[in-house]
C-alpha cells in the first residue's frame, strides 16, 4: 500500500477485529474501540499498521454477509 498517510494527518483508523490495540502509545490502560477513532498519524500508530494492529478502512464493513 502506497497511500499511507503523512505524518501529521488527523485521520480515522480501526482496530483489527477481536484485537486488543492501545490508544496511542500511553494508552496502555485504554484499548482502541471496535468503532476507531480519530488520530494524528506519527511513528506509533505508522508501527501499530505495518504490524497489523489497526486498518484504515473499517473492516466491520468488509465481512460477507452471513449465508442462510
Amino acid at each position: 500500500m502506497t497511500d499511507l498517510p503523512s505524518m501529521g494527518d488527523v485521520i480515522h483508523v480501526w482496530p483489527a477485529p477481536g484485537l486488543p490495540v492501545p490508544d496511542g502509545p500511553a494508552g496502555a490502560a485504554r484499548v482502541l474501540p471496535p468503532e476507531g477513532r480519530e488520530v494524528t498519524w506519527d511513528a506509533w500508530w505508522h508501527r501499530r499498521f505495518l504490524d497489523g494492529d489497526i486498518h484504515l478502512h473499517d473492516p466491520r464493513a468488509a465481512r460477507p454477509a452471513p449465508e442462510r
